[in-house]
């Protein structure tokens, strides 16, 4: 045992958070920046073509999209902080690809390919079960906007409604959305369940595939344990930044969803 070692690297490990603690938060807090100015840019761009050639007038008494209002605010806003988050994540998931893969590769190459194999069935296979999801949640920002336009129609047009005694009609019209938005509800947690129960077995039969498939090795003593909990962390560790899609499946489908939303406004205000 070395003392002396031992509270070297404790100062070591200090140095390093003191060091790191500040440079994290000043990622997250440049990242939040970020987006806020893509949006900004972004708001002004969209909003430049919806007010060009009446588009605004257009679009309402056409009804050819619904709630632009929300397309312009709640689905922008999620599109450029959720398109950050999630592109960081995959660019953090490549560079401890490309990071541990040398080490598996020199441990035991058959397992590293392996892994490759495992991580596209995974993907593959949750991209099939969950794949509804995606339409799921397009309808789930439609119906949320059409429930929140109903309220707030009630309160632009409180005088009048009062006036004329509209109350049941309006109650009527608001417990009709929600039921709609709730029902739509209901079907996401289906779905999203449905894949979490391949996703929590995908999950659980890492902690022991590698173990079985260098197993041999191990009781052949060609390798130490010590050497089969390394290839067992890198091979947890690769396979969570393969399956980040997989993993990430319910953000990436809501971010699908608005970005299907904002692409049909995009398309409506270059027509000419």
């Amino acid at each position: 045992f070395d003392q002396s070692t031992f509270y070297i690297m404790c100062g070591v490990f200090l140095a390093l958070t003191l060091v790191g603690d500040p440079i994290y938060v000043w990622y997250h807090y440049k990242r939040n920046l970020l987006a806020v100015r893509w949006r900004h840019w972004l708001s002004n761009y969209l909003l430049e073509m919806y007010y060009s050639d009446r588009k605004y007038y257009i679009i309402e008494m056409r009804r050819i999209l619904d709630n632009p209002d929300q397309r312009l605010s709640e689905d922008l806003k999620r599109f450029t902080e959720m398109m950050l988050v999630l592109g960081m994540q995959m660019l953090t998931a490549v560079l401890d690809v490309f990071a541990f893969s040398w080490i598996l590769i020199m441990i035991y190459p058959p397992l590293f390919f392996f892994l490759l194999g495992y991580a596209l069935f995974g993907t593959l296979a949750g991209y099939f079960i969950g794949r509804r999801l995606i339409l799921l949640e397009f309808y789930n920002l439609m119906t949320e906007a059409e429930l929140r336009y109903s309220l707030m129609r009630v309160r632009e047009n409180a005088e009048s409604i009062a006036f004329y005694k509209g109350e049941n009609r309006e109650f009527y019209i608001n417990l009709k959305r929600l039921f709609t938005a709730i029902q739509n509800d209901i079907n996401v947690f289906a779905w999203q369940r449905n894949l979490d129960f391949f996703t929590q077995l995908y999950t659980y039969l890492v902690q022991v595939i590698p173990v079985l498939v260098m197993a041999n090795k191990y009781f052949d003593k060609s390798i130490k344990l010590g050497v089969l909990q390394q290839a067992w962390a890198a091979f947890n560790s690769i396979l969570r930044d393969l399956s980040v899609i997989l993993y990430k499946f319910e953000e990436v489908s809501r971010l699908s969803a608005g970005l299907d939303r904002l692409g049909e406004l995009c398309e409506y205000l270059k027509e000419k």
